[in-house]
């Protein structure tokens, strides 16, 4: 830490302060952690749209999955927003809700997904195939399976 003496000093502070005032700074911390995903998401999106065709450009589906695997729920939402596809599907046939399915850290962000409409019975097709309460099973997921079945997901699934 001797390389950031600020940082040092900044620490030292938030030691000597009371548990709500130390709450408060925390929470307005989250608040400007939050913006700046929203910045720079539209950024992206306008920095993506005014460059054209010309340059290499991060499609608003391929962005989705990089939040969905960040973990990043209102970054997800606010790309929803700005016209991402829920049911876009990765080179390996998932859904961006099936690869939230695939991880218990991602249980929110399944939610999310769910909330704003993704199909909970969507097949990602293959030879590791399946829906997303397929993949949550198989993996022991229980809260998510009990999400997904919550939320109309069956398990059989005609093809």
């Amino acid at each position: 830490m001797a390389k950031f003496p600020s940082l040092c000093n900044l620490l030292s502070f938030l030691r000597r302060l009371d548990p709500s005032s130390l709450f408060r700074i925390l929470s307005a911390i989250e608040s400007f952690a939050e913006e700046i995903v929203r910045l720079r998401l539209h950024l992206t999106i306008i920095m993506g749209q005014s460059l054209g065709s010309a340059s290499p450009k991060q499609s608003k589906d391929e962005l989705l999955f990089q939040f969905v695997l960040a973990g990043n729920v209102e970054g997800a939402r606010a790309l929803y927003g700005h016209g991402a596809n829920l049911e876009c599907t990765d080179k390996e046939g998932n859904t961006p809700l099936i690869v939230a399915c695939k991880d218990s850290a991602l249980f929110y962000v399944a939610k999310a997904l769910i909330d704003l409409g993704a199909n909970v019975n969507a097949y990602g097709p293959g030879r590791y195939g399946g829906t997303p309460l397929h993949h949550a099973a198989s993996r022991g997921l229980e809260q998510t399976v009990q999400l997904l079945l919550l939320s109309g997901g069956v398990s059989c699934v005609l093809l």
